[in-house]
């Protein structure tokens, strides 16, 4: 009995996602035309849709230089190594047909939440001698883009564009003890960056009324400086950290008002 409510459940699943149950079950609209029947349904992404994504995202950070004293001493630090998930939301529109029935033109928002954090501690000789020790994480990061995409069957190639925003954390610590007398200094910033968002991705039509995608995002959200005086007064440090990861996210669209009808 187990075997078969599992088998019959399996084959309802198969039934649902195949190319030849979209076909049967749902017809065009008047407005698009009738093109039931056909091995792959017509899908028009003309429309608002709202959904979820998660991901994934990565770099290195370009090496962190870091100018003390008078006169001026330089010190390479290091650099991190970004790495965490995310995830959020996204809303989005599409208009497709205005200069060729594949193309398909659109704009894009979202917000994610992020884990996406690294450290690094790295020991200067000629620089002190000093100990440094770096933390970071971005709190949250959003973009809003423009689409172009190229649609065929029930499948949307695209690439996607714009602007990105982000909250960033990092906290430096400086451990001089090469110094007379030895010092300590911590250096911290909390900035929201601004900066631009790239990529592409693939989204597949399951049913009229959803969709699921695969993306490619690099994310790039400017310099941040951070500066802090030390003990004795007269040694400032100051540095400029840029913020950009690589990004790759799944998710899934709900379009609002689907171009399809259920077959009566």
């Amino acid at each position: 009995m187990t075997r078969a409510v599992i088998f019959a459940g399996a084959a309802s699943v198969a039934l649902f996602f195949s190319p030849a149950f979209g076909a049967d079950t749902y017809s065009a609209s008047s407005a698009t035309g009738s093109y039931k029947g056909t091995a792959m349904p017509y899908v028009s992404w003309n429309g608002m849709y709202l959904g979820i994504n998660g991901g994934g995202a990565w770099a290195t950070s370009k090496d962190l230089i870091f100018v003390d004293g008078n006169p001026a001493i330089t010190a390479n630090a290091g650099s991190f190594k970004l790495s965490g998930g995310f995830g959020g939301g996204q809303i989005g529109y599409n208009l497709q047909g205005a200069w060729s029935p594949a193309l398909v033109l659109g704009f894009e928002a979202d917000l994610q939440g992020t884990g996406i954090s690294g450290r690094f501690t790295r020991n200067v000789t000629y620089f002190g001698p000093a100990t440094f020790e770096g933390s970071t994480s971005t709190n949250y990061f959003g973009t809003a883009r423009g689409r172009v995409g190229f649609a065929t069957g029930a499948a949307l190639i695209y690439g996607t564009g714009g602007f990105a925003y982000g909250a960033i954390n990092r906290q430096i610590h400086i451990n001089d003890y090469g110094a007379k007398p030895p010092f300590t200094n911590d250096l911290s910033d909390n900035n929201f960056g601004v900066g631009l968002a790239a990529g592409g991705g693939i989204e597949y039509r399951l049913t009229p009324a959803w969709s699921a995608k695969a993306e490619y995002q690099y994310i790039d959200l400017g310099n941040q400086r951070l500066q802090g005086v030390a003990p004795q007064d007269n040694v400032v440090d100051r540095t400029a950290v840029y913020t950009a990861f690589s990004t790759v996210r799944i998710g899934v669209n709900y379009f609002v008002n689907p171009a399809y009808r259920p077959l009566n």
